[in-house]
């Protein structure tokens, strides 16, 4: 790989978060239980965006399917 091709990237204060959080799991399960609250987390996301679409009139049964 040539200095060209390489990118040098910066972790936003999230990703940093997380990666001081990997700190404490040690262990398989520490690591689906934290799988388990961010895929719980951001699915609560999509649904409140997804109410608010319908709410507004943006989705409906017709669009949705």
């Amino acid at each position: 790989m040539t200095t060209a091709t390489l990118h040098t990237k910066t972790l936003n204060p999230a990703q940093l978060h997380i990666l001081d959080m990997l700190y404490f799991c040690r262990s398989q399960q520490s690591i689906d239980d934290l799988n388990k609250i961010l895929a719980d987390y951001y699915a609560e996301k999509v649904q409140k965006e997804a109410d608010r679409l319908w709410d507004d009139g943006i989705l409906n049964e017709q669009i949705a399917n």
